[in-house]
This record gives C-alpha cells, sequence and structure tokens, in this order.
C-alpha cells in the first residue's frame, strides 16, 4: 500500500496479513462493536485506514453500507440508521455541518443514536471534536501511519478520552510504543512494514536494527498510556534564535478562529519568519484582525510574521489531509495586505476617479471648441494647457477603471466564498 504523499513522495509499504490482524485486534479490544451493529464504508479502501476498518468491522459481523458520495453522508447515515463510523477528520466535519443545519443533535436529525465515531489518517482539530460532542456524538481518535498497517494507538471505550490526543496505545498483543530521546514516536511489533517496496536505504533509515520504525512524529505518551503527536519532525521551523516552533501547535490555535477553515503555518526564507497560509469564508481584513488579535497572546517567538490569504483550498490527499509535498509549486495565492481604511477608500475612489476623469476630458474638449466659437484665437501655451487636461483626464480614466477591476475583483472573490460556504 503507497504512502499518502503528505510530506513527500508517496512509498510504496509492503504490509502483512499479520499487520491487518493486528489492527483488528486492537480495535475489536478498544471498540464495543458486535454482530447486528450498522455502519458506513465511507473510507477510500486504497487507503490503509480504510482496509483495516472495514476488516474490523466484518469480523466483528458489523453490517456495512455503501456511500458512494461524501456529499450525501447525512442522508445514507439516516437512512441506514448506523450506530458508528470510522472516519477522517474532514467527513466528520462535513457530517457535522450537515446535522447542524437540520436540528440540534444527531438523534434528533438522523433518527438514530450514533454512539462514536473514530477519527484517524489526520488530526482531528479542538474545534470539530467539540462539535461533535455538542451533537450528541462521542468524538475518539485513532493514530497510525501506513507503515504500522494503521495501528499506533486508539480510543478506548470504555475510558475517558483526553481531548487532543490520539488515544492509548494499541492493546494487541507484540506491540510496543516509545518516545526516542530526541522526542519522536517509535513503534515495534506484527503491525510494522516489511520495509519500502525496492528502497532498502529508505528501509534501514525508518526501522533501525533493533526493529523499531521511526514514525518521524514529533510526540508523548503520558502516564497513563495516551499518545500526544505535535507533528511532523521535518515540519518543524527552527527560527535565526534557535527556537523551535511546531507548525501544527499554531495551525490548531489559528483555526479557532472564526471564518477560517484551512490553514498551513511554515517558515519562509533565511530569516525563518513563520507566515500562515490562510483559506476563510471572511474578507481579508477580518482575517488580519483576527490574527493580529491571537498575536498579542502568543508568545513572541510563535507570532504570525506574515498572513497569505488564499483563494482556493489546499489540494488534500486521499485521507483528507492537506498535501504538503505539493504546496509549494500549488497555483499562487492571493496576498492579503490591504486595511479596512483602504477598502473603505476603494469603494468611492474608484468612481470618483472615473467621474472626474469623464468631467476633465469633456472640458479639455469643449473650452476649445467655445473659445472658437466666440472668435478668439488659440495661443500655443492655450494648446499646451489643453493637452495636459486631455493627459490628466486619461489618466484619471485609467486610474479609475483599475481601481475598479480591484475592487470588483475582491467582491467576486468573497461572494465566490459565500456562495460555496
Amino acid at each position: 500500500v503507497f504512502t499518502s504523499g503528505t510530506t513527500s513522495e508517496p512509498r510504496g509499504a509492503e504490509l502483512t496479513i499479520a499487520g491487518i490482524e493486528t489492527f483488528c485486534e486492537s480495535t475489536l479490544r478498544a471498540l464495543p462493536m458486535k454482530a447486528g451493529d450498522r455502519s458506513l464504508m465511507m473510507l477510500p479502501l486504497h487507503h490503509i485506514f480504510g482496509i483495516c476498518a472495514t476488516y474490523a468491522m466484518l469480523s466483528a459481523g458489523v453490517t456495512l453500507g455503501v456511500c458512494p458520495d461524501f456529499r450525501r453522508i447525512q442522508d445514507v447515515a439516516q437512512r441506514f440508521r448506523i450506530n458508528f463510523a470510522f472516519l477522517v477528520p474532514a467527513l466528520a466535519e462535513i457530517l457535522a455541518a450537515k446535522i447542524e443545519r437540520r436540528g440540534r443533535n444527531a438523534e434528533e436529525v438522523l433518527g438514530t443514536r450514533i454512539e462514536w465515531i473514530v477519527t484517524g489518517g489526520a488530526p482531528i482539530s479542538r474545534r470539530a471534536h467539540e462539535r461533535l460532542q455538542a451533537l450528541g456524538i462521542r468524538s475518539l481518535g485513532a493514530y497510525g501511519l501506513t507503515e504500522t498497517t494503521a495501528c499506533y494507538s486508539m480510543s478506548r471505550a470504555s475510558e475517558v478520552f483526553k481531548p487532543g490526543s490520539a488515544g492509548q496505545i494499541s492493546l494487541a498483543l507484540g506491540v510496543e510504543a516509545k518516545v526516542s530521546r530526541e522526542g519522536e514516536l517509535l513503534i515495534r511489533g506484527p503491525n510494522v512494514m516489511k520495509g519500502y517496496y525496492k528502497m532498502p536505504e529508505k528501509t534501514a533509515q525508518a526501522i533501525d536494527r533493533d526493529g523499531w520504525f521511526h514514525t518521524g512524529d514529533r510526540g508523548r505518551i503520558d502516564e497513563d498510556g495516551f499518545v500526544w503527536v505535535a507533528g511532523r519532525a521535518s515540519r518543524t521551523i527552527v527560527l535565526n534564535s534557535g527556537k523551535k516552533v511546531a507548525p501544527e501547535e499554531l495551525e490548531e490555535k489559528i483555526l479557532g478562529l472564526p471564518g477560517v477553515l484551512e490553514v498551513v503555518v511554515s517558515g519562509e526564507g533565511e530569516s525563518r519568519q513563520i507566515v500562515a497560509e490562510i483559506y476563510a469564508s471572511i474578507p481579508e481584513a477580518q482575517v488580519q484582525a483576527a490574527v493580529a488579535s491571537l498575536n498579542r497572546i502568543l508568545p513572541v517567538y510563535q507570532r504570525i510574521s506574515r498572513v497569505v490569504l488564499r483563494a482556493e483550498p489546499f489540494r488534500r490527499t486521499s485521507s483528507g489531509k492537506i498535501c504538503h509535498a505539493v504546496r509549494k509549486a500549488a497555483p499562487a495565492v492571493v496576498e492579503s495586505n490591504r486595511s479596512p481604511k483602504f477598502h473603505a477608500w476603494l469603494k468611492f475612489a474608484w468612481p470618483i476617479a472615473l467621474i472626474l476623469g469623464v468631467l476633465v476630458r469633456w472640458l479639455s474638449d469643449m473650452v476649445p471648441e467655445i473659445i472658437r466659437l466666440c472668435g478668439i484665437r488659440l495661443s500655443a501655451g492655450d494648446r499646451v494647457v489643453c493637452a495636459v487636461c486631455e493627459l490628466i483626464g486619461d489618466t484619471l480614466l485609467a486610474l479609475g477603471a483599475v481601481l475598479a477591476i480591484v475592487f470588483f475583483k475582491d467582491i467576486a472573490v468573497q461572494i465566490k466564498k459565500r456562495l460555496r460556504f
């Protein structure tokens, strides 16, 4: 099974039946699933989380329905009367949004109670977790990679879930987990891949001599066995001061701002200044103001130096994660540096410039004609004045046209976002 290619080129992970059996064992020990329960096949079956979740549900005797279009997830869940689901965070948020538009909680809208939803494939934000909880759906987390057959940790239904964690270390026999001295999450057991297909050097880098697979994720394991994933080690921003910033932590905080839909935080240039690339449903000026407010409560070294506003969502992998590996090659974004005062000025500036341009141009044409009708001969100096007036009029008309284009382009972007959301 190939990796999703979130932060690097996809690699073929050679998995085993023993790995899938380990995931099923871990899941059935952690979650209450039994014959007669109902759920949906919503995860892509070319992704390891979808493959393993489907095997786990079938091995428990769960009746599975198929939802061919994620946009119909609420209708299919209602028709099939599901009891629980395995989803990626993006699908969980879509389901929550559809339920919120139709009622106060999931049971009222769907006519059945969804006991729990396990989200995997990508970390679920605190905002998404709280949305599900408010709808009466228990939100549980899981963590794993393609190389670990989607198995590292999973929430246990019998215990209180700690929001922000990725659940507890797998209960499957033979699975061991620890954190390296550098703060990297490691795992060893029958769920770990044999290696990368035709990539012996990459395999040797990922799996050490003792059989520990190096996940490439920074994190910690607390005293209760809960796993806390801080983010990819390769994405860590090292500032000129030597301080390290985890972009995922800042992204979580920015996603909590009203109107922010997607965000990627990165370090820019030699100075490694922190840049937030944001896709939002609100005007640029409001995004800038919200980030400025957040900066006031952040430590100095974590403050956002620059905000870039995108006109379109980020490209995502099949598991719903933002694709960092190709993000630099993505279409150009729309940078937001305009203040609310500029927008207010622009609203009046373009029609005034056009009106003045028309007026000056008309006067430069009409005044000489009136003078000629009066029998007065124009001097060379008069002709120069008329030519200058014509130039000023043309300049005002061109300026008014440019300002109008900028103004209506901004309006078009906002209308597009409002129609989308």
